[in-house]
């Protein structure tokens, strides 16, 4: 009995440390089950990780394929660059010929450099001399009086002291008196006419007839009206001029006219003559009171020394020397149509009038001589009723009348 009872105490012990025990176990079951939680959740990340992985491995799989795709490019441009180094190779041997060649070349390149350096030199030099002569072009173009004053001293060495020297008091009272124009030059044009006069006493010979007495007045006249048309232009100073007969008054000579076919000699009166052997001549009252007069349309002296310019180029046929042959195909068109103009209105009139002299209508050269008197008497009137005929008439004489307020 005493055994049982401790054995039954011992049992009782057993099951008191078992509930004790059985406390403890259920300490781990809540821990085991905050874990089992913590599992979960760690299952459903490394899933959620897992999906990620194979959506990684899935686009590293297509990469690579892209891979694969360019190291199959890059094995193909490798034989590409196989081919290229195998062709440098073959090119590489030329350069080194090309240069051979080019070795030779620079050889053949400085003998050429030489010799340009040399032609260089040469070039050098006629620059040098081109700009020398340049200069004394534009100095000559700067003054077109240059190269005519240079033949003149050339030839006649007076005419440039005379071309210097002014009027004497006496001659300068006489021109003003006498020639009307005068006072409408400036000061340069006046000194200018001054010196072409002087040439002009000095070289010309004058002689009176019909028992005539020259003066000073008649030869001072005669010389300023006769130099008005060589103002501003190269001139020889009427060169065919040698000798200038002056009547008193107009004179009588035999001559001989064509009407038709017939030939009609007898007596003619004349105020002036210009001969194509060297002698002009003139009628002294008309000398006189031509030049006095303005706005005149009539003048003795410029209409027969206008023949001597006509002459100057071996004919007088109304064309004089105009220069430069471009300018023959305008004044050849401008006065034959006026020509014609004049001559129809006398001979095909129909009641039309021309203001230009009707003894224009002779033949071209009258018809020069007559409008050059125009030209200088009337030159407004001709400008507004003819300008192109003006307008020829001013390139050649240089001057330009209509300006100065001439009225017409």
């Amino acid at each position: 009995m005493g055994e049982r009872g401790n054995v039954g105490g011992r049992r009782n012990d057993l099951e008191a440390g078992r509930e004790e025990l059985g406390g403890d176990r259920g300490a781990p079951a809540a821990e085991r089950e905050e874990l089992g939680g913590h599992l979960v959740a760690i299952t459903a990340e490394h899933e959620q990780l897992g999906g990620g992985l194979l959506a990684i491995t899935a686009e590293h799989e297509q990469r690579g394929g892209g891979l694969l795709v360019v190291t199959a490019e890059r094995e193909r441009r490798g034989g590409y660059l196989a081919e290229i180094t195998a062709e440098h190779e073959q090119l590489g041997e030329y350069p080194v010929e090309v240069a051979a060649e080019h070795g030779q070349l620079g050889g053949d390149l400085e003998g050429i450099i030489t010799e340009r350096e040399d032609l260089g030199g040469y070039l050098a030099v006629i620059a040098a001399e081109h700009e020398d002569i340049g200069a004394e072009v534009d100095e000559i173009a700067r003054n077109e009086t240059t190269l005519p004053a240079m033949l003149d001293f050339l030839t006649h060495p007076h005419r440039a002291a005379l071309r210097e020297t002014p009027l004497s008091d006496a001659q300068r009272a006489i021109v003003e008196k006498n020639v009307a124009s005068f006072a409408s030059f400036d000061a340069a044009d006046q000194a200018e006419l001054a010196g072409l006069m002087q040439v002009f006493l000095a070289e010309k010979s004058f002689e009176g007839c019909g028992g005539l007495e020259l003066t000073e007045e008649m030869k001072v006249t005669i010389a300023a009206e006769a130099c008005i048309l060589l103002l501003h232009r190269e001139t020889a100073y009427y060169p065919d001029v040698e000798s200038i007969l002056v009547y008193p008054a107009a004179y009588r000579v035999r001559a001989k006219r064509h009407d038709g076919a017939v030939v009609v000699e007898g007596d003619e009166d004349r105020l002036g003559e210009s001969w194509s052997r060297g002698t002009v001549v003139l009628a002294w009252d008309h000398v006189k009171a031509d030049a006095g007069r303005t706005n005149n349309a009539h003048n003795l002296v410029l209409h027969e020394f206008a023949h001597q310019l006509d002459g100057e180029d071996g004919d007088m046929n109304g064309v004089p020397d105009l220069g430069r042959s471009s300018r023959y195909g305008s004044w050849g068109h401008v006065l034959a149509e006026e020509f014609e103009e004049l001559t129809s209105s006398l001979y095909e009139s129909h009641g039309k009038h021309s203001d230009i002299d009707a003894y224009g209508a002779t033949n071209p050269s009258e018809f020069f001589a007559v409008v050059t008197e125009m030209f200088f008497g009337k030159p407004a009137a001709m400008k507004d009723r003819h300008p192109a005929l003006y307008e020829q008439l001013a390139g050649f004489y240089k001057q330009d009348p209509a300006a100065k307020g001439a009225t017409g």
